[in-house]
């Protein structure tokens, strides 16, 4: 067998046979420049041009994401509560990989608050059918955790 350490410094033993006949991936073995993707809703009364230039000017504007390949921003789908997008951008190297990631999403946040856009939660319409001679229950609000 052959132990692999990883990032969180845990070590993965892989039997040799998985080795030769399964794939491998390894992240830094001729080339550290590496892909992220960050997926991100943003509500349907959202203009969508908006929302990408305000992902595209945070992306362009990080020191840790490479200008080529350039930053792409799509549309995804739409989703049961949102206009999904996926924002793909490249790092020269893996070290920061982690805190570039948490600085790309607070700044989301951040710019999607300042330009009054929602990212929205999971909603649900429940109707309740009260049949005759029995009691309503009473209506209660609750947001989700």
């Amino acid at each position: 067998a052959t132990t692999v350490t990883g990032w969180d410094r845990k070590e993965l033993v892989v039997p040799n046979k998985n080795l030769i006949t399964e794939k491998l991936l390894n992240w830094s073995l001729t080339n550290v420049i590496n892909r992220v993707c960050i997926s991100v809703g943003a509500s349907y009364d959202s203009d969508p041009d908006e929302v990408r230039n305000i992902l595209m000017r945070i992306l362009t504007g990080h020191p840790d994401v490479m200008e080529d390949p350039t930053p792409l921003i799509n549309l995804e789908e739409f989703g049961d509560n949102s206009l999904n997008f996926t924002a793909r951008f490249f790092l020269a190297n893996l070290d920061r990989r982690i805190g570039v990631t948490h600085e790309i999403n607070t700044a989301i946040v951040r710019d999607f608050r300042a330009a009054n856009i929602s990212i929205p939660f999971p909603q649900r319409d429940l109707h309740i059918k009260v049949e005759s001679g029995q009691a309503a229950l009473p209506i209660m609000t609750t947001r989700p955790e």
